[in-house]
């Protein structure tokens, strides 16, 4: 793709094309590139949260990217509504983290454990 030929020319037209017109493409290339979509593998008994990549969840004061921001881990526990004596309410829809009450959140954004 990156060679000067005819042939890398016309995949890159290709490639360009459909980043343009299909976004669903365009996002799962970008993830795949940057390394987003990694993912894992969870334990037999873990939550299916678990090994996957949190979203930039909200809260009512603010969000989890900001918190792992000093690179540490995060433990997000919503059945007390506080961390740091900060609420902890989940804003947005996120069905997956629908039934979670605990979540270990690793420094690199992955959930490390859930329940």
């Amino acid at each position: 793709m990156t060679a000067y030929s005819v042939e890398g020319q016309a995949l890159r037209e290709v490639i360009s094309a459909r980043i343009a017109d299909v976004p669903a493409f365009s996002r799962t290339l970008a993830e795949s590139l940057s390394a987003l979509s990694v993912a894992y593998p969870a334990g037999p008994d873990d939550h299916p949260l678990t090994g996957t990549r949190a979203p930039n969840l909200e809260f009512a004061d603010g969000d989890l990217f900001t918190l792992l921001h000093p690179g540490r881990p995060v433990l997000l526990d919503f059945t007390c509504g506080a961390l740091d004596g900060r609420p902890v309410a989940l804003t947005g829809d996120r069905p997956a983290w629908a039934d979670v009450r605990s979540a270990l959140i690793r420094p690199d954004g992955h959930v490390g454990w859930a329940a």
